[in-house]
């Protein structure tokens, strides 16, 4: 009997959206979106009348940084927000989305970002090779944010 749950859900199919940013489906793609992870904070406390055992209290969340790799492209909406931080000093906090799809482009899960801003910038080597080999110029973008919610569907 099929529950028309796949499982487990493949991972190479995903976009991530700014949301008010103009971004064509090409800013969207990426070969590789990491930092999806939330972390509890704690604080010990001994507990009192006895050494031998201690209490952990949850005290906050934090969130890793989202980090997006892909090739690099010229005439991009999402890099003209990324050079306003950078070259600005200028943040516009927007939401963002990150979508995981199926083959045929339905959305499994979706993580909501909240004020989301582009901390880092990191282009690839330049590398003449030796061999006459191709290669590709890939661009990393990094963006901090106020922390997300993971709807499946």
């Amino acid at each position: 009997m099929s529950t028309g749950y796949i499982y487990p859900y493949p991972s190479y199919n995903f976009t991530l959206n700014i949301l008010p940013l103009n971004m064509n489906p090409f800013d969207c793609s990426f070969q590789e979106i990491s930092g999806l992870n939330a972390t509890i904070q704690t604080e010990t406390i001994k507990e009192g009348g006895t050494n031998t055992s201690e209490v952990k209290l949850p005290t906050g969340t934090s969130w890793d940084p989202i980090v997006c790799k892909r090739g690099t492209m010229g005439g991009s909406g999402l890099l003209n927000w990324v050079d306003a931080a950078i070259s600005l000093f200028t943040f516009m906090p927007l939401p963002g989305m990150i979508n995981l799809k199926d083959n045929n482009g339905k959305i499994l899960i979706s993580w909501m970002f909240m004020s989301m801003y582009p901390i880092g910038l990191k282009t690839s080597t330049l590398n003449a090779l030796p061999s006459g080999e191709a290669s590709i110029l890939f661009e990393t973008l990094e963006f901090h944010h106020s922390g997300f919610t993971r709807i499946n569907f």
